[in-house]
């Protein structure tokens, strides 16, 4: 067998077997049965309630810090335990003038620092509330009313430190954002199956909330090579504590719309992973750490150089056959039957290859399909052909540019 198909055999046998891995953990707690009963918040007395304190970190996001505030400030809470700290980092538009409106309401501050990034501004805020639980909302997303109501009630257990909502995609305007919904309706199944396996890997910004207490202990937010948030969450699994996840905390994100935007974002957040694994790496197949320490890190990793690897080989492969048929066509003229080929609609290719390339198409549109209904929408909709047919030709760019950066240890940008 060449070394290039035992690879691409190893990796997909690998890819099949953390999602069963993630399909079993999903399952073992009850799957969709417990997320519908857990949707409507038993009642709380509002004096049992804990304070709270949103942070919302902005750099140059005049046109949504406005809306975010609002959706903040329209949130089912008292109104007496919760505060709002928008955090202005060194902005060069007008974010600080948009914001500073919403002072009038006593729930509302607004501070400005120097540029220093976004681990700085959520620092900042952190020295400016004594709150229990404190959280971030990104200037450029919006939580559904209950959100907070719902996200609250996890902390009623002392050993858990942090929460997850679900997250979709706020209002997608063009093919690409509707590719990044699928996805997004993937991250909710992936996030709530690794939650029942205690291996989050990823507190993310939009209204993820945490004790402060815990906050504290790790340091408060970190740099960690532009993903604060995958740095905390490893802090926080350093500590032992509990990360949970509520798919029925809805929060909607704006995303990028353009193919530089999206590569230039995930770029960073595949760049911050494999840095934050070199920093980390005592987790790394570490049984002390749980399936995050035996499956998840190590899959995530393996996930990123396979995919490098199987995209290094079919371009080879493809230019290989294109040089094959120049030579052809050289020798014996161009023939369209030959050259073209013809399609049998009633073939498959039934190589080991691509029998298990079928499975885990199929199995990956079962778990976006129960992503959607995890998160309230409809499980069926078309951005998920979308997504499978164009998907695997755009993530391995971001892919090989990220570790591009990690080898030659050049910072991603942020924008």
């Amino acid at each position: 067998m060449e070394i290039s198909a035992f690879f691409t055999y190893l990796f997909l046998f690998f890819a099949l077997y953390v999602e069963v891995f993630l399909l079993i953990g999903f399952l073992s707690k009850g799957g969709i049965k417990v997320i519908n009963e857990s949707r409507t918040p038993e009642p709380v007395a509002p004096a049992d309630l804990p304070r709270v304190a949103v942070f919302v970190p902005s750099y140059n996001e005049e046109k949504t810090v406005a809306q975010t505030i609002t959706s903040l400030l329209s949130l089912d809470y008292p109104h007496d335990k919760l505060e709002i700290i928008v955090i202005d980092d060194g902005s060069k538009d007008r974010t600080y003038e948009m914001a500073l409106p919403f002072t009038s309401d006593s729930r509302v501050k607004v501070l400005q620092k120097p540029n220093g990034g976004k681990h700085s501004a959520m620092n900042l805020a952190l020295a400016h509330t004594d709150a229990e639980i404190v959280g971030c909302l990104d200037a450029d997303s919006f939580a559904a009313k209950d959100a907070l109501l719902l996200s609250v009630r996890a902390f009623s257990d002392p050993l858990v430190a942090a929460t997850t909502p679900a997250i979709h995609v706020h209002e997608p305007k063009n093919m690409l954002q509707v590719i990044q919904k699928a996805e997004y309706s993937l991250s909710i199944f992936i996030r709530r199956a690794f939650a029942s396996s205690d291996a989050i890997l990823v507190t993310p910004g939009p209204l993820s909330l945490f004790r402060r207490s815990a906050v504290v202990k790790a340091g408060g937010w970190k740099h960690g090579w532009g993903t604060e948030d995958l740095e905390m969450t490893l802090q926080l699994r350093e500590q032992g504590v509990k990360i949970v996840n509520d798919p029925a905390v809805t929060v909607y994100t704006t995303t990028p719309r353009t193919l530089p935007a999206l590569y230039k974002q995930r770029v960073r957040w595949t760049y911050g992973f494999l840095m934050n694994m070199i920093d980390f790496k005592h987790m790394i197949g570490n049984p002390k750490y749980g399936a995050l320490g035996m499956v998840v890190l190590p899959g995530a990793i393996i996930s990123v150089f396979g995919v490098c690897f199987l995209t290094a080989m079919s371009v080879a492969s493809f230019v290989g056959r294109a040089f094959k048929s120049y030579e052809r066509i050289s020798v014996t003229g161009f023939h369209p039957h030959l050259s073209i080929g013809s399609f049998d609609l009633f073939y498959f290719n039934t190589s080991t290859v691509m029998i298990l390339a079928y499975v885990l198409g199929g199995i990956t549109i079962t778990l976006m399909t129960v992503g959607k209904r995890l998160g309230g929408q409809r499980p069926f909709s078309w951005d998920i052909p979308l997504y499978m047919i164009t998907y695997g030709f755009i993530a391995p760019l971001w892919l090989i540019g990220a570790v591009g950066h990690a080898l030659f240890r050049s910072q991603a940008k942020w924008r």
